[in-house]
């Protein structure tokens, strides 16, 4: 059996498909928390984060700041700190506690290079 097709056709298709192939981006996975939550929370969301580390995404942490909790900022870094000590085993920080603007705070974690 002998099939025709058109060459060009054909060499267009494979070049697409090692196109696809080559560039698999990692995603960046947001978890939002807010600056009151439970301990048990916090560790139920960073248990997620390793989930995410182990598949090798980066994570992105994001503190919603509401009302007064704006003027404690610098509990709220301590916070994100903590969340990124839980996963500490899965990833390390990318990018440490900034703030986009006085009502969020984020932190960028990345999975961890086996050597």
């Amino acid at each position: 059996m002998c099939r025709i097709l058109d060459w060009g056709k054909y060499r267009y298709e494979q070049r697409k498909k090692e196109k696809n192939q080559k560039h698999k981006a990692k995603e960046v996975k947001e978890i939002r928390i807010s600056f009151r939550i439970s301990p048990h929370d916090l560790e139920n969301k960073m248990n997620n984060a390793k989930k995410f580390l182990e598949k090798n995404h980066k994570v992105k942490v994001i503190l919603l700041l509401r009302g007064r909790e704006i003027a404690k900022t610098e509990e709220a870094k301590e916070k994100l700190k903590n969340a990124a000590l839980i996963v500490e085993n899965f990833g390390e920080i990318e990018e440490g506690p900034k703030n986009i603007n006085p009502k969020l705070i984020y932190l960028v974690i990345k999975p961890k290079r086996e050597k």
